[in-house]
């Protein structure tokens, strides 16, 4: 792990990337070959992104199938289904730019995508996100079941 820590510190200086212990919080960051650390980066924070943006798929794009759990969380956010679709937009481009960026393997591309990925992680995205866990666990504590199997199926 030091070899690849002293490698990426290298890319952090030539490029203003963040701290290595940064990107292992937010994206839980780890590799083993140093000569792959950027392509390592790029596909942790795909992961991350990822992870989360389906969270937000099953509250936006709720069908037949659904989990009761996903059919609640849907009509708990109803009012701001506008809002998570422009999180899970972003968050949808930002994996697609990271799989273009991490197929063609340039480097300063990568390097770019950890720089301005991590930023609008740190300050926007990650924030976003925190505040619908938030309010599902504040609006969890409340929930009750319906008086009708109608009244708890309907979303609109």
């Amino acid at each position: 792990m030091e070899n690849v820590k002293k490698k990426y510190e290298t890319f952090r200086k030539k490029y203003s990337l963040p701290k290595f212990s940064d990107l292992i919080k937010e994206f839980n960051v780890n590799s083993e070959n140093p000569d792959l650390i950027l392509h390592d980066i790029v596909d942790k924070i795909n992961d991350r992104v990822m992870s989360h943006a389906k969270i937000i798929e099953s509250i936006i794009f709720v069908g037949t199938g659904e989990t009761a759990s996903n059919l609640f969380e849907a009509k708990m956010l109803r009012n701001r289904r506008k809002s998570i679709f422009e999180l899970y937009k972003e968050l949808m481009s930002i994996k697609w730019k990271g799989i273009k960026i991490e197929t063609r393997a340039d480097e300063k591309a990568m390097a770019n995508f950890i720089k301005d990925t991590h930023e609008k992680w740190i300050k926007k995205l990650k924030i976003e996100f925190v505040n619908i866990c938030e309010e599902f666990e504040k609006r969890w504590k409340d929930a009750s079941l319906g008086t009708s199997s109608t009244e708890t199926m309907y979303l609109g």
